[in-house]
């Protein structure tokens, strides 16, 4: 059952990254194909030249080195932000293998005296570049005009607005994680809202004496 179920699945998406032809459509460029052929579905060109094909076979024997390279540097980040309530990590399910394709934290933007754009450009003045994991769909004009955009998405949209992709990459050295994650820190610090105490009056700790 699991074979077949398998062998539905790479026909179906061998039949979409060719226009949607039938399978068996190049055969008919054989000695034992014909020239008949049918569209099945709404398809794409998706299928990859000799020279993408041939790089992307040598990239996947690499695809272990470069996980086990990101995992090392979203452990720098992790540890770095840990103990910040005004950034949260990103979501890591521990029964499943993190590909850290990604490292996007997210702010607390109520407890930040900047929002996300402004954290941003900070990050940027100290020589670091940043993205944003991804403009949700409704917000973009071609889409707007869609009857899709009148079924906003309010969670996507309610992230959107705090989200920010931190350099993640295998050539990445520790050093360079260690300096994004102080610079994270030093925005944070700078940008921390003043909590106030029950009186309205900004809390001051109180050393213990012992």
């Amino acid at each position: 059952m699991l074979t077949t179920h398998r062998t539905e699945l790479a026909d179906t998406a061998r039949r979409l990254s060719l226009h949607g032809t039938s399978h068996h459509a190049w055969d008919r460029y054989t000695e034992h194909g014909d020239w008949y052929y049918e569209v099945l579905a709404h398809g794409f060109k998706y299928n990859l030249s000799d020279i993408q094909a041939s790089i992307g076979i040598h990239q996947l024997r690499k695809l272990e080195q470069f996980i086990k390279r990101r995992t090392l540097l979203a452990g720098i980040y992790n540890s770095a932000f840990a103990a910040m309530e005004e950034v949260e990590l990103p979501p890591d399910d521990p029964g499943c293998c993190h590909a850290w394709h990604l490292y996007i934290l997210r702010l607390h933007l109520p407890q930040l005296k900047i929002d996300r754009d402004q954290f941003i450009r900070e990050l940027r003045k100290r020589g670091i570049g940043t993205s944003v994991h991804f403009i949700p769909i409704p917000l973009h004009p071609f889409f707007a005009k869609l009857p899709l955009a009148q079924h906003a998405c309010p969670r996507a949209l309610h992230l959107y607005q705090r989200i920010v992709s931190l350099p993640l990459y295998p050539a990445m050295t520790e050093e360079q994680a260690h300096y994004v994650a102080r610079s994270v820190g030093e925005i944070v610090e700078s940008s921390r809202r003043v909590k106030l105490g029950g009186s309205g009056i900004p809390a001051i700790p109180i050393p213990v004496r012992t």
